[in-house]
Protein backbone atom coordinates (compact mmCIF):
# COMPACT_ATOMS: atom_id res chain seq x y z
CA UNK A 1 0.00 0.00 0.00
CA UNK A 2 2.59 2.53 0.78
CA UNK A 3 4.37 1.38 -2.48
CA UNK A 4 1.25 2.44 -4.68
CA UNK A 5 0.95 5.77 -2.36
CA UNK A 6 4.55 6.85 -3.20
CA UNK A 7 4.63 5.54 -6.77
CA UNK A 8 0.97 7.28 -7.83
CA UNK A 9 0.10 9.88 -5.27
CA UNK A 10 3.41 12.30 -4.84
CA UNK A 11 2.97 12.26 -8.93
CA UNK A 12 -0.59 13.18 -9.12
CA UNK A 13 0.53 15.86 -5.91
CA UNK A 14 3.24 17.29 -8.06
CA UNK A 15 1.15 17.39 -11.27
CA UNK A 16 -1.25 19.46 -9.67
CA UNK A 17 1.33 21.97 -7.82
CA UNK A 18 2.74 22.34 -11.12
CA UNK A 19 -0.94 22.88 -12.46
CA UNK A 20 -1.46 25.79 -10.12
CA UNK A 21 1.55 27.46 -9.87
CA UNK A 22 1.25 27.51 -14.32
CA UNK A 23 -2.05 28.46 -13.40
CA UNK A 24 -0.99 31.47 -11.74
CA UNK A 25 2.08 32.64 -13.68
CA UNK A 26 -0.64 32.94 -16.85
CA UNK A 27 -3.21 35.11 -14.49
CA UNK A 28 -0.08 37.28 -13.46
CA UNK A 29 0.58 37.81 -16.89
CA UNK A 30 -2.85 38.32 -18.14
CA UNK A 31 -2.67 40.98 -15.40
CA UNK A 32 0.03 42.65 -16.63
CA UNK A 33 -0.92 42.85 -19.75
CA UNK A 34 -4.08 44.57 -18.90
CA UNK A 35 -2.11 46.95 -17.17
CA UNK A 36 -0.05 48.00 -19.85
CA UNK A 37 -3.33 48.52 -21.99
CA UNK A 38 -3.87 50.66 -19.17
CA UNK A 39 -1.24 52.76 -18.89
CA UNK A 40 -1.18 52.89 -22.61
CA UNK A 41 -4.90 54.49 -22.76
CA UNK A 42 -3.99 56.88 -19.90
CA UNK A 43 -0.77 58.13 -21.92
CA UNK A 44 -2.85 58.81 -24.80
CA UNK A 45 -5.90 60.59 -22.72
CA UNK A 46 -3.03 63.29 -21.38
CA UNK A 47 -1.53 63.85 -24.92
CA UNK A 48 -5.10 64.32 -26.06
CA UNK A 49 -5.76 66.69 -22.86
CA UNK A 50 -2.61 68.69 -22.91
CA UNK A 51 -2.66 69.68 -26.75
CA UNK A 52 -6.33 70.35 -26.22
CA UNK A 53 -5.26 73.12 -23.68
CA UNK A 54 -2.80 74.19 -25.91
CA UNK A 55 -4.96 74.96 -28.80
CA UNK A 56 -7.21 76.72 -26.28
CA UNK A 57 -4.51 78.79 -25.03
CA UNK A 58 -2.99 79.80 -28.14
CA UNK A 59 -6.50 80.93 -29.30
CA UNK A 60 -6.53 82.83 -26.72
CA UNK A 61 -3.00 84.17 -26.34
CA UNK A 62 -3.17 84.03 -22.44
CA UNK A 63 -2.94 81.46 -19.87
CA UNK A 64 -4.34 82.46 -15.92
CA UNK A 65 -1.87 80.79 -13.48
CA UNK A 66 -4.36 78.19 -12.20
CA UNK A 67 -5.08 77.45 -15.90
CA UNK A 68 -0.83 76.63 -16.61
CA UNK A 69 -0.56 74.99 -12.72
CA UNK A 70 -3.38 72.53 -14.09
CA UNK A 71 -1.62 71.82 -17.22
CA UNK A 72 1.75 71.12 -15.37
CA UNK A 73 0.34 68.80 -13.48
CA UNK A 74 -1.30 67.04 -16.17
CA UNK A 75 2.34 67.25 -18.30
CA UNK A 76 3.97 65.97 -14.54
CA UNK A 77 1.78 63.22 -14.98
CA UNK A 78 2.65 62.37 -18.40
CA UNK A 79 6.18 62.64 -17.52
CA UNK A 80 5.73 59.58 -15.22
CA UNK A 81 5.60 57.38 -17.65
CA UNK A 82 8.10 58.26 -19.62
CA UNK A 83 6.63 59.72 -22.07
CA UNK A 84 9.08 62.25 -24.26
CA UNK A 85 7.72 63.88 -27.60
CA UNK A 86 6.02 66.67 -28.94
CA UNK A 87 3.88 67.42 -25.81
CA UNK A 88 7.08 68.55 -24.91
CA UNK A 89 7.45 71.14 -27.05
CA UNK A 90 3.88 72.26 -26.70
CA UNK A 91 4.87 72.87 -23.00
CA UNK A 92 7.94 75.14 -23.89
CA UNK A 93 5.14 77.30 -26.36
CA UNK A 94 2.68 77.46 -23.56
CA UNK A 95 5.79 78.84 -21.06
CA UNK A 96 6.30 81.75 -23.75
CA UNK A 97 2.30 82.79 -23.21
CA UNK A 98 1.83 85.52 -21.33
CA UNK A 99 -0.30 84.76 -17.55
CA UNK A 100 -3.06 86.84 -16.93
Amino acid sequence: MLNFILEYWIEILFGLIISFIGYFFKQIVNYKNKLDDTNKGIVVMLKIKIIEKYDEFIKKESITIEEKEGLMDLYNVYMKFECCDVVSDLIKKINSIPIK
